[in-house]
């Protein structure tokens, strides 16, 4: 199931190529393969045995988190990337998983927070200011739409608001064309094709990502 997150308007995107860090097995890989089957309730009830085995599996964490999601348990996945959190401090990752389940909230606010606290985790983390920036953009949005319920008459916000759709129509275009290319290579994964390389870029604030190095 694709689910349209509010900031963005774009699909949940599988975890970001960084977790080639962690060795990869069977369990990994059959939960990888099921989410990209778009069989989650059964991804997800495989990651949840694995971590009973082992919770301090990172990556089976992330992917519980990106199931979560994806099936639109916000408030399950928030507590997921919460307990990594808590596990991990400083890790910039799973700060900006929440601010994607906040923004799909519509919760700007705690979103630029969480965002704000994967940067001081990680100062060089460029998703989260390019996050960071898309969140200030929905903020304004959301200031001007309130400044023309005031105001119908102005012009000069009315095209502030074009303008603003613009951007974020390119950014959908963007996140639609990555989402198709990771799909491709999640289904040669579970068909046991050696898929090429995803970038590392990390998650855009409707895409979470898994850990980097």
């Amino acid at each position: 199931m694709k689910y349209l997150l509010t900031l963005c308007a774009v699909t949940i995107l599988m975890v970001a190529s960084s977790l080639a860090l962690f060795a990869e097995d069977s369990t990994r890989m059959r939960i990888r393969a099921l989410i990209a089957q778009g069989q989650l309730s059964e991804a997800l009830e495989l990651a949840n045995e694995a971590i009973e085995q082992d919770p301090g599996d990172l990556e089976i964490r992330f992917l519980e988190g990106l199931i979560l999601t994806d099936l639109n348990r916000l408030d399950r996945a928030e507590e997921a990337y919460l307990a990594i959190i808590n596990a991990h401090p400083d890790m910039p990752e799973p700060y900006n998983n929440l601010a994607a389940i906040y923004a799909a909230q519509g919760q700007y606010e705690k979103a630029r927070e969480a965002l704000q606290m994967a940067i001081n985790a990680h100062p060089n983390y460029a998703k989260a200011h390019e996050n960071l920036g898309d969140v200030y953009v929905k903020m304004a949005m959301e200031a001007y739409q309130d400044a023309l319920r005031l105001d119908d008459t102005s012009q000069a916000v009315r095209k502030k608001l074009v303008i603003i759709d613009r951007l974020f129509s390119v950014h959908v275009e963007y996140n639609a064309a990555e989402q198709s290319r990771i799909e491709s290579k999640d289904r040669e994964a579970s068909l046991g094709q050696p898929p090429e390389a995803i970038d590392e870029t990390g998650a855009g604030i409707g895409d979470p990502a898994g850990p980097e190095e």
